[in-house]
């Protein structure tokens, strides 16, 4: 396994056709490539990773695989793994296989045709994936993130969120920043959504599960609402669904306490039922 010693973070650039691209952050001053075929009695696969190219440049590490096209058979295909420091900004691109990034990177820049992608911990990250699932543990900074089939399950962002799909289902834990996401077809569940949400789905099911403060609007064109709102916080309504039913399950109140959280909901549902009522958050927890 070839070193190369750097002094801090380092910024890693993969581009693979087919494979398997792992890479490991952790407190270490130098980077370390192991390339190799990912079924070594295989010639495609020992060509292509022969092919692979390695190049550094202080702290900028390059690898990048060969471009071929296979019309019978499956494609050679290449197993890439990287340990580098703490930090490191990754931007990876593969056509097919899989990708795991372990440990704490910086800015994370994915792009990903068929297959899977599990992230851990990300500095601000753009991530985009054709088909498949994305699976991303907690991002501090922004997330922009484009799926078109499959799953994207997203923990913790410690910023802003955008994120577009076509036929995907999407589940995100908490945003501290503020939320639009769209979605043409798919199951979308948001835990905390953070101070500013946006929600349009065409066909699908919406739930929200813990609204406590800012505004939130959510439009479903096929699919049911289910809105959770944080007990403790004051609510103003303006929520309609043209054929379904809209059940609010919140007492009536004159208005908000001083001192008291409140949040400003807008709900339309197109064919689909509305249902709006209080969620009881564990002590301790978010």
């Amino acid at each position: 396994m070839p070193t190369f010693p750097v002094s801090g973070p380092a910024a890693v650039r993969i581009e693979l056709q087919m494979g398997r691209i792992d890479v490991v952050a952790e407190r270490r001053r130098d980077l370390a490539v192991e390339v190799a075929p990912a079924n070594p009695h295989r010639a495609g696969d020992r060509s292509a990773a022969e092919a692979v190219r390695v190049t550094q440049a202080g702290s900028d590490l390059r690898i990048v695989g060969p471009v071929r096209f296979n019309l019978f058979g499956s494609g050679d295909s290449v197993d890439v793994s990287v340990r580098i420091p703490t930090g490191s900004d990754v931007s990876l691109a593969l056509k097919y296989g899989s990708i795991r990034v372990a440990g704490a990177v910086g800015t994370a820049r994915i792009a990903l045709d068929y297959g899977d992608a599990t992230l851990e911990r990300t500095g601000r990250a753009d991530l985009g994936l054709g088909h498949g699932e994305l699976r991303v543990e907690h991002v501090r900074g922004d997330a922009d993130v484009d799926i078109k089939s499959g799953r994207a399950r997203i923990g913790i962002v410690d910023g802003a969120l955008r994120l577009k799909g076509s036929d995907a289902g999407i589940d995100v834990g908490s945003v501290s920043g503020v939320a639009d996401i769209a979605t043409s077809s798919g199951v979308v569940h948001l835990g905390d959504p953070g101070p500013a949400l946006t929600v349009r789905s065409a066909y699908g099911p919406v739930r929200v599960g813990d609204l406590s403060g800012g505004t939130a609007r959510v439009e479903a064109s096929y699919g049911a609402v289910d809105l959770g709102i944080r007990s403790g916080t004051a609510a103003w309504l303006d929520v309609s669904s043209q054929h379904g039913v809209v059940r609010n399950e919140l007492s009536a109140a004159a208005g908000p306490v001083e001192g008291e959280a409140s949040v400003e909901l807008y709900a339309r549902a197109g064919y689909g039922d509305i249902t709006v009522h209080r969620t009881h958050p564990v002590a301790g927890g978010d």
